[in-house]
């Protein structure tokens, strides 16, 4: 099995994993921590950090920001059938409700295309795997939280790996097996 991103944001958001793209505003992701009094959920998923984008102006800002991979070799001669998973909560404040967006692209030049949107409402942390379309050996993956006033987005257990490789067993035939005690 190969994995390529196998992040709890335990070190912070990590330059070798993670650059930040400002698409409107300027409001980074951070990242906070079980000492830190959570809530909307007040846990993490792994370990004892998770990442947020938050607007805690009080005030609607339309910050949209993108969390985004580096690039990656997922051609499939090196990657079996790879797949995104993660876990995220997206808590709404009133009616207002944040959003996300998963982003894929094939080479650091070409449109960013969407994979997934996100935007129910969910205190909770919600379980989300996808598979990842149009893979090759220039790859980029991002997470883009747009501020709609809501409680904000939380991220933690992000990882993208390749489909357990399974072998078809030989046909095995057993003979002379004995009848003794083992």
């Amino acid at each position: 099995r190969t994995v390529l991103i196998d992040e709890g944001f335990e070190n912070g958001i990590q330059e070798s994993v993670w650059t930040q793209v400002f698409v409107s505003g300027e409001m980074p992701w951070g990242i906070e921590s079980v000492e830190e009094n959570l809530m909307w959920p007040s846990t993490v998923k792994e370990g004892t950090h998770r990442a947020f984008l938050r607007n805690n102006t009080g005030e609607t800002q339309g910050y949209k920001t993108r969390l985004v991979s580096q690039v990656m070799n997922l051609s499939p001669a090196r990657v079996y059938l790879p797949s995104l998973s993660f876990w995220f909560a997206n808590p709404k404040w009133g009616a207002d409700r944040d959003s996300l967006r998963v982003l894929y692209r094939t080479s650091s030049y070409s449109a960013w295309k969407t994979m997934a949107e996100l935007t129910s409402e969910g205190s909770d942390w919600q379980y989300v795997k996808l598979s990842l379309p149009e893979v090759g050996s220039t790859y980029q993956i991002a997470f883009e939280g747009t501020d709609n006033l809501g409680r904000g987005i939380v991220l933690d257990s992000v990882k993208l790996r390749s489909a357990p490789e399974c072998t078809i067993p030989y046909d095995i035939s057993a003979t002379n097996m004995g009848h003794g005690k083992v």
